[in-house]
C-alpha cells in the first residue's frame, strides 16, 4: 500500500508518477478516482465555497456546511441547489434537503425557516412520489428546471434561471452542488470523451486506452454514480483482469447493483434497489429490476447495517 497522489500516467512506458517523487511500473491500472466539479464560469476562483459549501466530497466541507446549518435562527433560509444528472448519489440533494427540514422543524422546533431546492433538472430524479411527498410535508419550496447563473458569496445571493427568466435568491446558509465530470486525472491520462470515460462494460477497461480501467463515478456507463454500485463494477472489472491475464474469455453477462437507504429524518429511511444486466445487441448495460421502500424507523436502522457492510466489503 503506498499513500501518495497520483500525478500522471505515463501511457507508453506503463508507469505511474506519484506526488511524492516516485514512480511505479503497471501491467494493469485501475483508475477509481470518483469525481471533480466543472466551475460555475471561467473565472479561475469562481466563489468562496469555505462561504458558500458543496458539502459533496466528505471531510471539511460537510463540517462547514454542518457548522452553518447549526448557526440558523428561526426564520432563516437554507437553499439547496441540485446539477443536472449524472452527480454522484442521485438521491443524496434529495436526502440532503429532507434532513435538514426535518431538523429546523423537529429537532430545533423551529415554525419560521425555509427550505428551498433549487434543481437543474426537470424533476426528482429518483423516488420521486417518496421525496415528493416529504417536500409537502416539511414544505420545502421545490424548483425544478432551474439554473444557477452567478454566486455571492459575501451576501449569499444565487442567481438563477427558472423558466427563462433571471431571478436571484438571498439566503442565510447557501449551499450549491456544482456540476460534475470524471475526475482530473481522467482527463490527464487522456481517457475521457467529453465529461466521463468510456468503458467496456464488460470489464471496464477504457475503449481508448488498452490495460487502463476506471470504475466507480469517473465511468461513463450510464449508471448510476455511487458507492454500492462502484463496489458492484470492482468486481466484475478484478474477474476481467484475472480472465485477461490468464487467457480466458471475458465473463458475457455481468450484473451490477445500485442499492441505498435515503434518511429522509432522524428516525426514518427509505430504500431503492436496482439491478443492470449486460445488453450485447446496445452493448451497454442497461436497468433490469428497479424496487424501493417507503420510510420507516426500520428501513432507518437497517441503513446503518448496509452500510457498514459496504464499507466492510469494500475496504477490508
Amino acid at each position: 500500500m503506498i499513500h501518495s497522489r497520483v500525478d500522471s500516467v505515463d501511457k507508453t512506458n506503463q508507469s505511474l508518477t506519484l506526488a511524492n517523487g516516485h514512480s511505479v511500473k503497471y501491467d494493469k491500472l485501475v483508475l477509481a478516482a470518483g469525481i471533480d466539479f466543472i466551475k460555475l464560469n471561467d473565472d479561475a476562483d469562481d466563489y468562496d465555497i469555505t462561504k458558500v459549501p458543496h458539502a459533496w466530497k466528505a471531510g471539511e466541507q460537510t463540517d462547514l456546511l454542518k457548522a452553518q446549518i447549526d448557526a440558523m435562527v428561526d426564520g432563516d433560509t437554507f437553499t439547496m441547489t441540485i446539477p443536472p444528472a449524472p452527480y454522484r448519489c442521485p438521491p443524496g440533494p434529495y436526502e440532503r434537503a429532507c434532513v435538514v427540514a426535518d431538523y429546523l422543524k423537529n429537532v430545533k422546533g423551529f415554525t419560521n425557516c425555509k427550505v428551498n431546492v433549487l434543481d437543474a433538472n426537470a424533476n426528482i430524479t429518483v423516488e420521486a412520489d417518496t421525496f415528493g411527498t416529504k417536500f409537502a410535508e416539511y414544505g420545502v419550496e421545490y424548483k425544478p428546471s432551474t439554473t444557477v447563473t452567478a454566486v455571492d458569496d459575501n451576501t449569499k445571493t444565487l442567481s438563477y434561471t427558472e423558466n427563462g427568466e433571471s431571478k436571484t435568491l438571498t439566503s442565510n446558509v447557501l449551499n450549491v452542488i456544482p456540476k460534475q465530470k470524471a475526475a482530473s486525472i481522467v482527463f490527464k491520462t487522456g481517457v475521457n470523451s467529453g465529461n466521463w470515460a468510456p468503458i467496456n462494460p464488460l470489464s471496464y477497461e477504457s475503449v481508448l486506452t488498452s490495460g487502463i480501467y476506471i470504475i466507480g463515478d469517473s465511468q461513463g456507463t450510464g449508471q448510476p454514480k455511487a458507492g454500492h454500485i462502484g463496489n458492484s463494477e470492482a468486481k466484475v472489472c478484478a474477474d476481467a483482469i484475472l480472465r485477461t491475464l490468464n487467457g480466458v474469455s471475458l465473463y458475457a453477462s455481468p450484473k451490477t447493483n445500485s442499492a441505498c437507504y435515503s434518511p429522509t429524518s432522524t428516525t426514518e429511511a427509505s430504500w431503492l434497489s436496482g439491478v443492470f444486466k449486460y445488453d450485447a445487441t446496445e452493448n451497454k448495460m442497461v436497468l433490469a429490476n428497479i424496487d424501493s421502500g417507503e420510510p420507516t424507523t426500520e428501513n432507518y436502522s437497517q441503513m446503518f447495517l448496509w452500510s457498514g457492510n459496504l464499507f466492510s466489503d469494500t475496504f477490508s
